[in-house]
């Protein structure tokens, strides 16, 4: 359940944990914009009271973990099944227009027509793309392939205009998967000038995977990964490795971001800890959990404190690597 508000042990871990740690300056690599009108049903998000969370609202919930930082970022809607997709895009440029150096990429679907991208993609603050497996082409869509969420036409266009693909992977290993690891090599050949980020560490919820499969891209120079909701310091230090301190980027997932718990590895799957479905009473006391986002944010503290990075990485991480892939440094 998402909420709003921050408990005593929010503020408590952000004060003393984390306030030392996140650079001055954030550029947020993967949230999201909603408003419940462009859903058939309202979102969960509207049963938290915040039936439409745009740029002020972002500013206002995501303070009490990111507080006093400079922040921008890249948007894009919330993906739903029963989502008016084309209204989503609408109210989210409006949102991202509102703040001069964040930008968006449109969600689309293997059925948004090229004609449409490429009249979208004339406004200079929408650099990418976001592709979803809810849009897949296939059953059940957790097993889709890549080439089911984005078709041959539309990654040419991408590839012509260089642009950015936000990609959630699915399938079981997701990055561990060949079909997965094939695809992604020969979309890196064939569309070189794609920017590709791997969403929520080339989904790396599960470490086990992750570590068997990333090693199939590391030489990818167009490969990027976004942390959104990884709060496994493992999972974290295993794509910085890999890709480097350049090519990955701080992600919120607001406003997931905004949800209690964490994810957690499990045997060769992985497992959302909530207040919903953990027992939180234990002999030594009650299990209280903090919001997604302060857990991700450890763990990126203790990754970065293992790989020795210099503040100057930690920057990069938080900030730079973003606004450079993105065009918008200084």
């Amino acid at each position: 359940m998402l909420e709003t508000t921050p408990n005593d042990l929010d503020r408590s871990i952000v004060s003393r944990e984390l306030g030392g740690f996140v650079p001055p300056r954030v550029f947020d690599a993967h949230a999201h914009f909603y408003d419940e009108r462009h859903f058939a049903s309202p979102p969960e998000m509207s049963a938290a009271g915040l039936p439409s969370a745009g740029w002020d609202a972002y500013l206002r919930l995501i303070a009490p973990i990111l507080p006093d930082r400079e922040l921008s970022g890249l948007f894009f809607a919330m993906p739903s099944p029963d989502l008016d997709i084309a209204g989503a895009n609408d109210f989210t440029l409006e949102e991202v227009r509102r703040d001069e150096r964040s930008r968006m990429q449109l969600l689309i679907t293997p059925a948004t027509p090229t004609d449409d991208i490429e009249r979208q993609i004339a406004d200079p603050r929408i650099v990418g793309l976001k592709v979803y497996h809810y849009y897949a082409d296939c059953k059940p869509t957790f097993d889709a392939p890549i080439a089911a969420m984005i078709t041959e036409e539309q990654l040419a266009v991408a590839d012509s205009h260089g642009l950015t693909i936000t990609l959630h992977m699915v399938r079981q290993r997701a990055i561990a998967d060949p079909v997965n690891q094939n695809a992604l090599r020969d979309y890196a050949r064939r569309f070189p000038n794609i920017r590709w980020i791997l969403a929520h560490a080339a989904r790396g919820f599960n470490i086990y995977d992750l570590l068997d499969g990333i090693d199939s891209i590391r030489d990818l120079e167009n490969m990027y990964c976004d942390t959104s909701a990884i709060a496994e310091a493992d999972a974290l230090g295993i794509v910085i490795e890999a890709f480097g301190t350049q090519r990955v980027m701080y992600g919120s997932d607001f406003p997931v971001s905004h949800e209690r718990g964490r994810c957690v590895t499990i045997a060769d799957s992985f497992l959302w800890l909530s207040p919903e479905n953990v027992d939180t009473k234990a002999p030594y006391g009650e299990v209280k959990m903090c919001w997604i986002g302060v857990e991700a944010l450890r763990a990126h503290r203790l990754a970065c404190r293992r790989l020795r990075l210099t503040d100057t990485k930690v920057e990069d991480l938080f900030c730079n690597n973003a606004t450079r892939l993105l065009c918008l440094d200084d």
